[in-house]
């Protein structure tokens, strides 16, 4: 599951409501769900995923340059990552490339 959750998510153009759609679920039923389970909003859930998932694949040394994870992990915008990276995390990707 994990897996195809990254497929669904590296797609710059998916969006939440593809997300719903391939639950089969309606698209205020979903945003409703994910927010009571997690406290926060689907485009957030979305986001924080793809931070996690950013961060694992800095840690295992699978990626080669901060602009490779960030089209990896779905970000289209290298700068956007970093700094969204760094507000999550404390510190930029690139301090994780170079102390990997």
């Amino acid at each position: 599951l994990e897996e195809q959750a990254l497929q669904l998510v590296t797609d710059f153009n998916y969006t939440a409501e593809d997300l719903a759609f391939s639950l089969h679920m309606s698209r205020a039923n979903f945003f409703r769900k994910v927010k009571k389970i997690t406290g926060l909003t689907v485009n957030q859930y979305i986001k924080e995923f793809r931070l996690q998932t950013a961060r694992r694949l800095l840690e295992e040394g699978k990626v080669n340059s901060v602009k490779e994870l960030s089209y990896t992990v779905g970000f289209k915008h290298v700068n956007y990552f970093s700094t969204s990276f760094e507000n999550r995390f404390g510190q930029r990707p690139s301090v994780y490339l170079m102390n990997g």
